[in-house]
Formats: C-alpha cells, structure tokens, sequence
C-alpha cells in the first residue's frame, strides 16, 4: 500500500484575470448617502421654502421627498459609474454624463409629478428647464463626490497593497535568514564534518596522502560555497549539481561502493534557476537514512526535466518511507526547511510532495521555470539601454 503526502499542493501558474472589487460597504454606501441627500434637503428648506416664506407641509414634504427618490435613484447611477471605473476615460466621461443626464431627467419628472400632487398647481411644466438644469448640476455633484471617494478609496487600496507588500517582504527576509541558518544547520552539520575528517585521517594513516589531500580539497570548496551562498540567490541547476556530486564524493570516500549515485537531468533543466543549495538537506537525509543506515548501502537518483513553464526535480533514494506524523523528526524537518525557502522565493507558486512508491522513497518538487542564459540577457539587455552615450559628437 503506497501513500502519497502533499508538502504543498498549489498551482505553478497564476490566474493574472481579476474582478473589480467593491469599495464601498453597503453601511458606507447609505451613510455617504444618507449625509447628501439630507444635506442637499437642508440647503433646498432654507434657501427656497424658508426664503420664499412657503413653509406649507405640502412644500416641506416635497422637499423631504424629493431627497428620499433621489437617495433611490442614485443606485442604478452608482452601478452604471462603477462598472465603467475600469473603462477608457473617453468611454467612461460619455456614458457617465448619459447616466448622470438621465437619472437627472427621471428624478425631475418624478419631484415635478409629486410637486403638483401635493400643492395642485397645474401650471409647473412652463418650468420644467429650470427643473432640469438644476438637477443636472445636483447630479453632476453627486458624480464627483462618487469619482472623488471612490478613487480615494483605490489609492488606499493601493496603498494598503504596497504596506502588505513591504511588510511580506521584511518577513520573506526574516525567514530567508532563517532558511539560511538551518540551511547552515545542515551544510555544517557536525555530523558529517566529523565523519568526513575521520576519514580523511584514516587515509593519512594508511599513507595514502593524494586522496586525503584531494578530499579536503572539496571540503573546503564545498564549506567555502556553502558559506557564501546567499538565500534568496538563484543559480543554475548545473551548478546545484556540481556542489551536490562535490558533496556525494566526498561521501563516497566513506561509503565507496555502498552509495550508487545517478543524476539524469536534461539539458534545458540543467539551466534552470533554483535557490542555490536547497537539495543539499534533502541530499544529506538521503545518505543518512538510506545509505549510512544500510549495511548494504543504497542509491540516491536526481531527475529534473521540463514541461511548460514548470521545473520538476524528483529525488528518489532506497531508504525507508515516512508519512505526516514522521514530520518533526530529522528526514521531516529537512522537508519542511526545504518548503518554508521554497515558500519565501514562490509564494504560493510552487509544489512539494512525497511518496512511498516500489520500495523507494520519492520526493517530487515543482517550481516556475526561468532560464539563466534568458535572464542574463536580460539584465544585460537593461545594463546596455541604462548606459550612457559614450560616443563623441
């Protein structure tokens, strides 16, 4: 019975299509309302009713009225002006003053209507312009307060994106750092440090100084990269390679014909970025528990290839299985390292998984391609359109 657990299951390619958010909640909605329609009551009550000495209920009513129709009237116009906020500013300018005009005509008829109803005068329509012109400029106000708040809104939008961004990136440098030092946990474990100058102390002793000297040759290459290595640094998969053969030789030394070794890895995926070091925990797990664990040994395989824009590395070695409970002890903390840097550089942009399969312990790791010969040439490319004009006149 095989089982199969999933590190992190997500796609490798971003969904860029998006829909416009709502900026304003419907509490906001009639709250903004609310103070306009009102105010715009209030200012109507003292600057006619009052002014003009009609302070009948019929006239104080209508004024209340013609508040309450607009305050519904506006909804439609507030549907119309949001779905156009996306639109060209020509498009967007020509249906909004539709709208506006529009709402302004319907909003005119009904305080007209409602004015002879309530009062009984009949001889109102010789003013229907007046009427209108003053709606329109209501209207038009109402248009601006919504471009005004509403873009205000999108600018703190923005604005809380880019603190959201910040505050993800000091936090992506935090765990890079801390990536980094269990990273160095591993790259330094004692462990192998200890076995590997016992080994080449045994050497000495048999007098065989060329491969004592020639192993801690790649001791000191390996620490010397491992040290220098920085977290968020992306290098080419080739070179990930030649640090982890670096490491197995020396590995080799100790076990020599215990440990098998097979890297199949194509040509378009040896030139794929990856954070450099990253398979070396996983690496130095595998020789842990399925070489050093066996007294006969085992292999450990390294496959990376490309489909799409995705590269897939799969690492696969003879040592036991484990599930999700076996995630705290030393095979699962390496994973789990190996996830959170995975997470720091591809925020929910990449895969980890493993298996039990055919008596062989299977890691399955997943992340977005990009070329190093490309992204080299476009730095260059950047370099050369920033440079100055050398040249002389």
């Amino acid at each position: 019975m095989g089982y199969n657990v999933a590190l992190k299951d997500t796609s490798c390619h971003l969904n860029d299509s998006t829909k416009p958010n709502e900026l304003w909640s419907p509490l906001q909605w009639w709250v903004i309302q609310g103070i306009f329609w009102l105010s715009l009551s209030a200012i109507t009550f003292f600057t006619l009713t009052v002014w003009y000495a009609t302070l009948e209920w019929p006239h104080i009513l209508h004024t209340l009225l013609q508040g309450v129709l607009g305050l519904f009237l506006t909804w439609p116009l507030y549907r119309v002006l949001h779905a156009t906020s996306n639109m060209e500013p020509v498009s967007r300018v020509i249906i909004g003053l539709v709208a506006v005009a529009s709402t302004a005509l319907v909003w005119t008829l009904m305080r007209m209507v409602t004015f002879i109803w309530l009062t009984g005068l009949s001889n109102l329509w010789a003013d229907f312009g007046g009427w209108y012109f003053g709606a329109i400029f209501i209207f038009l106000c109402w248009a601006g307060m919504f471009y005004v708040i509403h873009y205000y809104r999108l600018l703190q939008a923005e604005h809380q994106k880019v603190l959201e961004a910040s505050a993800r990136s000091f936090q992506s440098e935090a765990l890079a750092r801390e990536a980094q030092l269990k990273m160095l946990r591993y790259q330094l474990n004692p462990h192998f440090l200890f076995n590997t100058l016992n080994a080449v102390s045994a050497l000495v002793r048999l007098g065989d100084v060329a491969r004592s000297r020639e192993m801690l040759a790649r001791l000191s290459t390996f620490l010397r990269y491992s040290l220098d290595a920085e977290p968020l640094e992306l290098v080419p998969l080739r070179t990930e390679e030649e640090m982890l053969r670096l490491y197995l030789d020396i590995e080799k030394t100790r076990f020599d014909e215990r440990l098998n070794i097979d890297f199949d890895i194509s040509n378009e995926a040896s030139s794929a970025l990856v954070p450099g070091l990253f398979l070396q925990p996983l690496v130095e797990n595998s020789v842990k528990y399925a070489i050093e664990s066996s007294e006969d040994g085992g292999s450990l395989s390294v496959k990376a290839y490309i489909t799409g824009k995705t590269l897939h590395i799969e690492m696969k070695d003879t040592g036991p299985g484990m599930d999700s409970a076996d995630l705290q002890n030393d095979r699962g903390v390496g994973l789990t390292n190996t996830r959170e840097r995975l997470e720091t550089l591809y925020p929910d942009n990449y895969e980890i998984a493993f298996e039990w399969a055919d008596e062989n312990f299977v890691i399955h790791i997943s992340i977005p391609y990009r070329n190093a010969w490309q992204n080299r040439n476009n730095r260059n490319s950047t370099m050369v359109e920033e440079a100055p004009d050398a040249r002389p006149a």
